[in-house]
Parts: structure tokens; C-alpha cells; sequence
């Protein structure tokens, strides 16, 4: 199995005591890598199952569930920018901004917003773990461009929010459990894997449209 960091730092723990204690005699192996990755180690047959966010997953792969998840910025309580009513890019790069680094997935999804609001790109902090940008906003000065997903807990417990951005033409992020095209499941990864569908289907995912 290998998944993205956000789901990681979110859903997959809760997923993963679950299924342990239904199933105790089976042995998870569980990879953290970015979600492109995923895909490869998919297409190669080095792993069963993968979760991640996925634009456009090859033929090779199928989404066996799949949600659409609101991007936007995530900041502390106290950040000017909590305030806002319909956010968009353009107000977020008047502040600090933390974003994710190419091989994240979301980057490839705003990088033309990024682009296209500012004549001049002003200085960012660039990342590659979703636990930095969560921590970056947490301290107060930064806010984090993501999809509320790995940071569910804090913004939950009041010390993160969550405010979606409403430039036109930014698509969603696709939240996604993938498999291989057109293969069968060996008896230990199935089992896992409809739990895994039976989980996220009655989970409330932050940010879901």
C-alpha cells in the first residue's frame, strides 16, 4: 500500500486501527510517497493499492473511489485573511504564502493561478511536506495554499480555518483509492481494499463537494 502525506496525516491512521483490529493476523506495508509515485509503483506492480490526489490517472490504473476536495488557504484563527468572504488568489499573494513544491500534487492544479494573479510571482515558501505548510500556518505569519485534508485535525480543534478559493476555472482536487486496470486483487489486499472503500464511503471528508 502507498499514500500521499495529507491522507497520512488524516484518514489513514483511523483506517489503519480499523482494519487491525478486524483483521489482526494480517500484515500492512504501508509506503508514504507523493502521489505521482503512487501511480508509478502502481503501474510497475510494486504495490496493490494506492491512495493519493490524482488529476489524470493513466489507463493503467482505475479509481475505485473517488471525491472531489475545495482547494484553498489555510491560516490561523488571528491571520487577516481568516476574515475573508470569497478568497481568491490574488488576495492570498498579498500575505506570505506557503505552497506546495512540484511534486506535490496540488502544485500543478494552482500553478497557473499563481502565474496569472500576480505580474510579478512575490516571494514564497515552497515545500514538499504537507506537514510543514500545516505548521507554517500554525505559526500565525504564513498562510498555506492546500485542500483542508491533513489539516482536519487542527482546523477541527478550532486552531487552524479553512477558506476555499473562488478564482473562476480553478478546478477541485481529486481525492482518489487506485488499483491496477484490469488485474485481480490477491485475497489479503482485497479484504483491505473494501474496507478501505467501505471507510472513506462513510467518512466525512473536509472540504468535499
Amino acid at each position: 500500500i502507498a499514500a500521499a502525506e495529507s491522507v497520512v496525516l488524516s484518514s489513514l491512521p483511523l483506517l489503519i486501527s480499523d482494519f487491525g483490529r478486524r483483521y489482526p493476523r494480517l500484515t500492512l506495508d504501508i509506503s508514504i510517497i507523493p502521489s505521482a509515485e503512487v501511480v508509478e509503483r502502481l503501474v510497475d506492480e510494486r504495490i496493490d493499492i494506492g491512495f493519493g490526489f490524482f488529476a489524470k490517472p493513466p489507463r493503467q490504473v482505475d479509481i475505485a473511489f473517488r471525491r472531489d476536495v475545495s482547494i484553498g488557504a489555510v491560516m490561523a484563527p488571528g491571520h487577516p485573511l481568516a476574515s475573508a468572504g470569497r478568497l481568491t488568489m490574488d488576495q492570498c499573494l498579498n500575505h506570505p504564502l506557503a505552497v506546495g513544491k512540484p511534486e506535490i500534487s496540488i502544485r500543478e492544479v494552482i500553478e497557473p493561478f499563481l502565474k496569472s494573479s500576480a505580474s510579478i510571482t512575490p516571494p514564497l515558501v515552497e515545500v514538499n511536506s504537507i506537514r510543514l505548510l500545516v505548521e507554517l500556518a500554525l505559526g500565525g505569519h504564513y498562510a498555506s495554499i492546500m485542500t483542508p485534508i491533513g489539516a482536519q485535525n487542527e482546523i477541527a480543534a478550532g486552531r487552524l480555518v479553512f477558506r476555499p478559493l473562488h478564482d473562476s476555472g480553478l478546478p477541485t482536487n481529486r481525492f482518489g483509492i487506485l488499483v491496477r486496470a484490469g488485474s485481480a486483487l490477491h485475497l489479503a489486499p482485497a479484504i483491505f481494499f473494501e474496507h478501505a472503500k467501505a471507510f472513506f464511503e462513510g467518512l466525512s471528508l473536509p472540504g468535499a463537494v
